[in-house]
């Protein structure tokens, strides 16, 4: 598996929109405060062309959008604006080979999981189940510590959820 690089202080996460646009400005300055706070650049591309329909853009427009920040040397890691419903129509837009390229930390939740699952599938490479960036905002304490470690490189010290019931123990393949 690539493991992508760790941020350091000044990098760039891109901020992307797979899904749908930002409707609440207030909770995406919010969270870009938070990561500029972290001390972190924030580059995103908004779209031009919204889609008519209840997404960011069209289908290939987000998936150009996604692609150059992947291969922008600029961007260190990409961290999705929020989640919503739109990135499975994405997914046949995405040019696999580009992306097997470089490897970039990708950040998500919600509708981003098919593309989180995509990357470590057929890229080969980490992704992480976290924030959106419109979620940060209300992220605990130990929300933003954790992904500050992930940012950093500091996988050792994940945490399982707290507060799960396991149904049925065993291993799986």
């Amino acid at each position: 598996m690539i493991i992508p690089p760790p941020l350091k202080k000044g990098d760039c996460i891109g901020l992307f929109s797979p899904s749908g646009p930002v409707r609440q400005p207030e909770l995406f300055e919010a969270g870009l405060r938070l990561l500029h706070d972290l001390g972190f650049r924030t580059l995103h591309y908004p779209a031009d062309s919204p889609s008519p329909e209840y997404l960011a853009a069209d289908d290939q427009a987000r998936a150009e959008e996604f692609h150059a920040m992947w291969a922008d040397p600029e961007v260190h890691a990409m961290m999705a604006v929020r989640g919503g419903y739109g990135c499975l129509r994405m997914m046949p837009c995405l040019d696999m080979n580009l992306l097997r390229q470089n490897a970039k930390l990708v950040i998500g939740f919600s509708d981003l999981t098919v593309l989180l699952n995509t990357l470590v599938e057929r890229v080969d490479t980490l992704a992480v189940h976290g924030p959106v960036l419109t979620s940060l905002p209300g992220s605990d304490s130990e929300t933003v510590d954790s992904l500050t470690e992930v940012f950093a490189g500091r996988f050792a010290g994940a945490r399982l959820f707290r507060g799960l019931e396991v149904l049925r123990g065993g291993t799986a393949e």
